[in-house]
C-alpha cells in the first residue's frame, strides 16, 4: 500500500514522497525486521530498516482495593524497570506489605521489590515475566469529637471523642452523653447551629459533630426548643386550640431568630390577617415560660382590627416571657384593645429581658411598646422599646397601663407615643406608661428620650395625672452613672452582673439587642 507524505525539504531529498513499505521479507531473513522505502517525486528513494526488539513484553495485573495507583500502564518490557506510586483513597492508609508475583513465583520485598510504606512507591528494577500486584489499604482510625450545642446544653459529655477502625454509627454517639432528665439527642449536625446541615450516618473519617438536645418542657434544664417558624406556629396552635391549662407550667426556650415572614404581609395565612397571638383570648393564655435565649422574633406581622390581646403573644397569665427581640414588619402590629409589641396583657406574669421595635397600634385602649396590660401582681423589667405606639388612650411607650402591676427599670426610646382619630381622653398617654392605678401599680428606675414626639393633639407634660407616667428623660449627654443611680445593672456590675451593656455611642440596650441607637 501507499501513503502520499508531505515532508520539508531535507537537501536533495525532499517534497512529496509516496510511502512504500515490503510486503515481506525474503526467505532466510529475520522475521523480526522490515524494509521500507521512500520514493520521492524525482525517483530518488531512501530505504529503512526496522528490526523488532528482541524484548519480550509482559502484562502486568494490579489487585487493589481502597487504592488507586499512578502509573496506568498494564504491560512492562523485559529487562527494564516497572514503577508506581500508591495512593490511599479517602478514610483509608497505604498499606504496611504487598504481594507481588513475577511468572507466577512469589517476589521477597527488598530482593524483588521494593515498597516504601509511607510514600507508597514501588519499584521492580528487572522485569522478567508477567507482575501480578495485590494491595489492599488499611482503614483509619476514625475519630469523632462530640459537642453539644451551646444553645442546647441541656446534657454533659463525659467524654467528648470517639474512635473506631469501622464506620461510626449515631448509636455509638448516643451513648457518650450524659442527658439531663427528660431530654433527648434531636440530631447531629456539622456545625453549631441547628438550622445547620444535619451529619449523615455512619461516620467515615474524623470530623467534629454538635448534638442538639431537646427537652419534654418540665423543668429549666429540659425546655422544649423551639427553631422555625413553624415550631413557634405549632405552640400557638397548641395554646390557641385546646383547653386555658394547654401547656401550662411548660418550658420553651427558642434557640435561633425567626422570621415570620411566612405569615406576614401579602402571605395567605390567616385571611391576611398575619400572625395569630399565643393564647389569643383570655379563655386560653399562655401560661408557660418562654425563654428567648438572646435570640429574636422579626418581621412580626399583625392586622386584625377588631382582635384583643395583640402582639407575638396575646394573653400571659401565670407565665414568663424572658430574653427576646420582637421587630415588626413594616405593617407593623395593629390590634383593637390590649395591644403590645411582646405581649397584649400581662397577668401575675413576668416579661423581663426584651425589647421591641417597629410599629404597634390599637384601634383603642390599652394599647403598649411592650406589653399593652400590665395586670395585677405582673411585672415588666429591664425592658426597651424603640417602636412607634399609637391608639385612642391609655398609650405608652413601654405599657398602655399598668393595672395593678409594676413597671421597673425600663426605657421608653420610641419616637413618638400619640393618639389615633376617634382619642378622647389627651390625658391618657405617656412616655412610659399610659396609666396606672393609684396605690395598685408602681413605677421605678423608668426613663423616656427626651425627644420622643407627642402626635394626634396630646402633651407629656401636665395632661396625666401621674408626672412619673412619663419617666426620667434621658437623652445621648445622659451618662452610665445616671442609670447605675437608678438602680439598672450592667454587664459590667459587681457583685451582681445584669443584662444592660452600655453601647460605645452613649446609650444603653440589652446584650441581645440592636445597636442602633435610639437618639
Amino acid at each position: 500500500p501507499e501513503w502520499l507524505a508531505a515532508v520539508p525539504d531535507r537537501g536533495d531529498f525532499g517534497g512529496p514522497v509516496s510511502l512504500k513499505a515490503t510486503q515481506g521479507n525474503p526467505p532466510g531473513a529475520d522475521p523480526r525486521s522490515a524494509t521500507i522505502t521512500f520514493v520521492a517525486a524525482n525517483g530518488d528513494k531512501m530505504r529503512m530498516t526496522i528490526t523488532q526488539s528482541a524484548q519480550e513484553v509482559y502484562a502486568v495485573t494490579y489487585n487493589l482495593m481502597d487504592l488507586t495507583r499512578s502509573n496506568p500502564a498494564d504491560a512492562a518490557l523485559q529487562g527494564e524497570t516497572y514503577s508506581t506510586v500508591f495512593t490511599a483513597d479517602a478514610g483509608y492508609g497505604l498499606p504496611t506489605a504487598i504481594t507481588v508475583t513475577m511468572g507466577g513465583v512469589p517476589l521477597a520485598e527488598g530482593v524483588g521489590y521494593n515498597y516504601d510504606s509511607a510514600t507508597g512507591e514501588f519499584t521492580v528494577t528487572d522485569v522478567t515475566g508477567d507482575l501480578e500486584i495485590t494491595a489492599t489499604g488499611t482503614l483509619q482510625a476514625i475519630t469523632v469529637t462530640a459537642v453539644i450545642m451551646t444553645v442546647t446544653p441541656f446534657g454533659t459529655l463525659p467524654s467528648n471523642t470517639f474512635t473506631s477502625t469501622t464506620d461510626i454509627t449515631q448509636a455509638e454517639l448516643n451513648i457518650l452523653v450524659t442527658l439531663n432528665t427528660g431530654c433527648h439527642i434531636v440530631d447531629w449536625y456539622t456545625t453549631d447551629n441547628p438550622l445547620g446541615v444535619e451529619a449523615v450516618f455512619p461516620v467515615t473519617a474524623a470530623t467534629t459533630l454538635y448534638a442538639r438536645l431537646d427537652g419534654d418542657g418540665s423543668a429549666t434544664s429540659a425546655p422544649i426548643t423551639i427553631v422555625t417558624a413553624a415550631e413557634l406556629e405549632a405552640l400557638s396552635v397548641r395554646v390557641n386550640t385546646a383547653s386555658g391549662t394547654a401547656g401550662a407550667g411548660l418550658y420553651y426556650k427558642l434557640i435561633a431568630d425567626i422570621n415570620l415572614s411566612d405569615y406576614g404581609q401579602g402571605s395567605s395565612f390567616n385571611d391576611g390577617k398575619g400572625w395569630i397571638p399565643i393564647g389569643d383570648n383570655n379563655a386560653r393564655p399562655f401560661r408557660g415560660h418562654f425563654d428567648g435565649g438572646g435570640f429574636k422574633i422579626t418581621e412580626l406581622y399583625i392586622n386584625n382590627t377588631v382582635h384583643d390581646n395583640t402582639g407575638l403573644f396575646g394573653n400571659v397569665t401565670n407565665g414568663t416571657i424572658q430574653n427576646l427581640g420582637v421587630e415588626t414588619a413594616a405593617g407593623g402590629i395593629t390590634g383593637y384593645r390590649y395591644v403590645g409589641g411582646v405581649a397584649g396583657q400581662v397577668n401575675n406574669a413576668t416579661v423581663n429581658n426584651c425589647y421591641s421595635t417597629g410599629t404597634v397600634t390599637g384601634g383603642s385602649y390599652i394599647v403598649g411598646g411592650i406589653a399593652g396590660s400590665v395586670g395585677f401582681f405582673a411585672v415588666v423589667s429591664n425592658c426597651y422599646a424603640t417602636c412607634t405606639v399609637s391608639g385612642t388612650y391609655h398609650v405608652g411607650g413601654i405599657a398602655g397601663m399598668a393595672m395593678g402591676g409594676n413597671v421597673i427599670n425600663c426605657a421608653a426610646f420610641n419616637p413618638s407615643v400619640g393618639r389615633i382619630d376617634g382619642g378622647t381622653y389627651p390625658q391618657y398617654f405617656g412616655r412610659v406608661t399610659g396609666g396606672m392605678i393609684p396605690g395598685m401599680s408602681t413605677m421605678d428606675g423608668c426613663v423616656a428620650y427626651s425627644g420622643m414626639t407627642a402626635t394626634g393633639g396630646i402633651s407629656f407634660t401636665g395632661l396625666n395625672t401621674q408626672d412619673q407616667w412619663d419617666g426620667t428623660s434621658v437623652d445621648a449627654s445622659t451618662s452610665k452613672a445616671t442609670y447605675v443611680g437608678m438602680g439598672w445593672l450592667f454587664d459590667d456590675s459587681l457583685p451582681t452582673p445584669g443584662p444592660w451593656v452600655w453601647d460605645e455611642a452613649g446609650f444603653p440596650r440589652l446584650s441581645f439587642g440592636p445597636a442602633a441607637n435610639p437618639f
